[in-house]
């Protein structure tokens, strides 16, 4: 029988972090670090079961923790073709109050630019398709320390926030969140390897070591604690890496035991409930902030507009990108030639060897469509899934909004180019001539292609990746397309596998397209 194994991932951890200072949460790879940090937030931890509490002010937190805080993640993913200045004001459209007028929420964007040094690249696009200059490593990081400062969050959280930089970009965006702190903010980071520069920065340190704690105190402190204990630093040597070293060696070593119980939980304990004695004063002016903050800062039409908004603009400057590569233009080349290679008189009489000839003609366009639009729509929905699901949870928008403006913004392609497609295969190829006839066809075109999209979509919200999306895209697609009425007689398939058909749409709109181009003949 089997039975679920839990891994016991922390033992008694317990901390305290203070207004105005940076705690830096070190440990080797696997310690736990990041772990902790989504705990704390309250994020991707659906297969994670955690006792105890997580306190603020002496207020017991869950998923609320949102409401008070801010979490820079390691990633920085942002939306493409907009600029930095864009998209500051995106979100402080979407995390200050309707109430606040636009110019103090442009005030406070402005403000947040300077603070972050990133006044002379406000113009700059975040990520470009084009040749046009993008973020170094170092803004697109501080744009993200930015993007979350705007509301002037009570606690920040930072995983490994100088990842992929050097030592000097690295000690930048460090400096940006001491700056932070300064500011009354509670600042929380876990770090990996940092300079012995960087590691100055820090107001107080947390050692994890496979999920316990080995030191928890102030930065300055800690040498001495490893001193005292027979682990002297060296001279001239990275303190960080000292600790980091003396606590990853082989499991099993005596005295790595010894070092972990140097760390008195008694002495910890007694001040962490200390802590809690002095912020209790605050506990009921954080309840009624809690209390009084909706799961949204701004109502329905607000999200939609400033996503339309965004999403308008977006669109406009990527569709110039792909233009310049042919992408949409490819689409009616390729209804071109597919109506050359079945080239007939419009108007002419039909005769038997030419019904042979239409009906691949109609099924061929209701293939290359669905496919051009499905592969086309799952490379641009799941490239912002990430964004969207990042953004969701910071609560700035509800699914809605987002996934309403995404289909406005991008219904005039959805309708023009199936429009020119049908146009361009109806006269080319001779269908039967008649208005009616015409516009039903381009009707069904459009419907195909806008249901191809809508499909795409739905694999793209159901696997984690874009590259999942696109392997696991020809076991869904070959079925919709053997089984679309085309390459096999419907009344002569197998009993077990008909009923796929009843899931293509290019099977229905098949169906369709040949009655409306036989009925009258």
């Amino acid at each position: 029988e089997a039975k679920t194994k839990l891994n016991k991932l922390f033992f008694a951890v317990s901390g305290y972090a203070e207004p105005g200072r940076v705690l830096a949460i070190i440990g080797s790879s696997g310690a736990g670090k990041s772990t902790l940090l989504n705990m704390l937030t309250w994020r991707n931890k659906s297969n994670l079961h955690m006792t105890g509490e997580i306190l603020a002010n002496g207020v017991s937190m869950g998923p609320d923790i949102s409401k008070i805080s801010a979490y820079v993640q390691q990633d920085d993913l942002f939306m493409s073709d907009v600029t930095v200045k864009e998209h500051l004001m995106f979100a402080a459209q979407l995390r200050f109050d309707s109430k606040v007028p636009d110019a103090l929420k442009s005030e406070r964007v402005q403000e947040v630019l300077d603070l972050m040094t990133l006044g002379r690249c406000e113009n700059t696009m975040i990520v470009s398709g084009g040749a046009n200059k993008t973020l170094s490593g170092g803004e697109k990081k501080r744009l993200s320390l930015a993007t979350e400062l705007l509301t002037n969050p009570s606690i920040m959280f930072f995983d490994e926030p100088t990842s992929g930089l050097d030592s000097y970009l690295a000690k930048m965006v460090v400096d940006s969140m001491k700056t932070v702190a300064k500011q009354g903010c509670t600042v929380i980071c876990t770090i990996h390897q940092p300079s012995s520069e960087v590691f100055e920065i820090f107001d107080d340190l947390m050692i994890l070591s496979t999920g316990r704690v080995v030191y928890h105190g102030e930065a300055a402190a800690a040498m001495q604690h490893y001193t005292d204990n027979g682990f002297p630093c060296p001279t001239n040597y990275n303190p960080a890496d000292h600790y980091i070293m003396k606590i990853s060696m082989i499991p099993g070593d005596q005295w790595k035991c010894d070092l972990q119980k140097t760390n008195n939980p008694c002495t910890l304990n007694k001040t962490t409930a200390k802590m809690y004695f002095l912020c209790c004063f605050f506990k009921l002016q954080l309840v009624k902030i809690l209390d009084g903050n909706s799961k949204y800062k701004v109502g329905f039409y607000t999200q939609l507009t400033a996503c339309l908004r965004r999403g308008v603009r977006m669109t406009y400057r990527s569709t110039m990108c792909e233009i310049q590569s042919n992408h949409q233009l490819g689409n009616l080349i390729q209804a071109a030639l597919l109506a050359l290679v079945f080239l007939r008189q419009y108007g002419r009489q039909y005769v038997s060897s030419e019904v042979t000839d239409i009906v691949s003609v109609l099924f061929m366009m209701c293939t290359s469509m669905s496919l051009n639009f499905y592969f086309g729509g799952v490379t641009c929905f799941s490239n912002e899934m990430g964004i969207f699901r990042r953004e969701h949870l910071n609560r700035m928008y509800a699914v809605a909004p987002y996934f309403i403006a995404k289909n406005i913004v991008e219904l005039p392609t959805a309708l023009i180019v199936p429009f020119l497609y049908a146009t361009i295969v109806y006269f080319v190829t001779g269908m039967y001539p008649g208005w009616q006839q015409y516009i039903i066809m381009c009707i069904f075109a459009i419907l195909l292609v806008n249901t191809a999209i809508s499909f795409s979509y739905l694999i793209s919200c159901a696997t984690p990746s874009y590259v999942i999306a696109l392997a696991v895209s020809p076991a869904f697609l070959i079925p919709m397309i053997v089984f679309g009425g085309f390459f096999s007689n419907t009344g002569n398939n197998t009993v077990f596998l008909d009923w796929i058909k009843y899931l293509s749409w290019i099977y229905y709109i098949n169906e369709l397209l040949n009655i409306n181009q036989w009925e009258k003949v």
